[in-house]
């Protein structure tokens, strides 16, 4: 037998050309001509039950899952006996929501002054009791990934493998949904006393994330060889830290031209 090569037959990450050099009555001549499938492809699906942080905010009133599609595209080059390590970058979109409820009533005081019947300036002082406020935000953002990975073989069909690397993401759209608040407002010099609520839904450019977010992460995980030689069915858990802020709801304006602040009572519309 003629052999070539530094790789076990076995070995479900190389690819063994089999030649028959001659055969003999009583055995073959054969080479055993062992590549290293070099090449990778990944499809990839990632799941996220919270991907953002607020400051500020209760972390109870905010959700925040995330999905991810991707293809992943580099090269593995055997790094020992049973390592590898690989280069990789990639294209996905992700799909994500941002989703805040109160937790708990919260109350405040807003103070202004206005011109009664008589001309005369009066300060006049509502009391807020929020008993429920929500609003929500989906947002579809493109990445690339880029990261280094390290895999090791632990079995003939077994692999563990640990990958640390960075993404640049582009946002592409934000659709916001309704913001939608209840409560109770008073004022004890204009006899005030009254139940509201308010529903309204802002414009895309006030939840408009920034146009480019970079994070970095990293992922340890398990590889299951599924069809020999050629396809692989990998897990990974992982963490991913966000270098620059998404959102920053103080850079845009809050409200548009000729619309009144939605929490704050407006006393020249009693009724809205």
């Amino acid at each position: 037998i003629v052999s070539y090569g530094v790789a076990s037959v076995d070995d479900m990450d190389v690819v063994v050309d089999t030649v028959l050099l001659s055969r003999g009555f009583n055995y073959d001549v054969v080479s055993y001509d062992f590549n290293p499938r070099k090449a990778r492809i990944k499809l990839r699906y990632g799941y996220s039950p919270e991907i953002y942080k607020a400051k500020g905010i209760d972390a109870k009133s905010l959700k925040s899952p995330a999905q991810e599609i991707g293809l992943d595209f580099g090269f593995a080059f055997p790094a020992g006996r049973n390592a590898k390590m690989g280069l990789y970058a990639g294209v996905g979109a992700m799909m994500s929501s941002l989703n805040f409820n109160l937790n708990g009533p919260v109350s405040y005081d807003y103070s202004t002054a206005r011109r009664d019947e008589a001309g005369l300036w009066q300060d006049e002082t509502v009391s807020y009791l929020i008993t429920s406020a929500a609003e929500s935000v989906k947002y579809m953002d493109l990445f690339v990934p880029v990261y280094f990975e390290l895999e090791h073989r632990i079995g003939n069909y077994l692999m563990l493998s640990w990958n640390l690397g960075a993404k640049a993401y582009y946002n592409l759209k934000a659709t916001p949904g309704e913001h939608a608040v209840s409560g109770t407002a008073e004022c004890e010099s204009f006899q005030l006393n009254k139940t509201f609520q308010l529903n309204k839904t802002f414009s895309e450019a006030y939840y408009k994330k920034s146009s480019f977010d970079f994070s970095a992460f990293g992922n340890i995980g398990l590889d299951v060889n599924l069809v020999k030689k050629k396809m692989y069915l990998m897990g990974r858990a992982g963490y991913e830290y966000g270098i620059t802020p998404t959102f920053k709801s103080g850079a845009a304006s809050y409200y548009e031209e000729k619309s009144s602040y939605p929490v704050i009572y407006d006393y020249n519309d009693r009724d809205s």
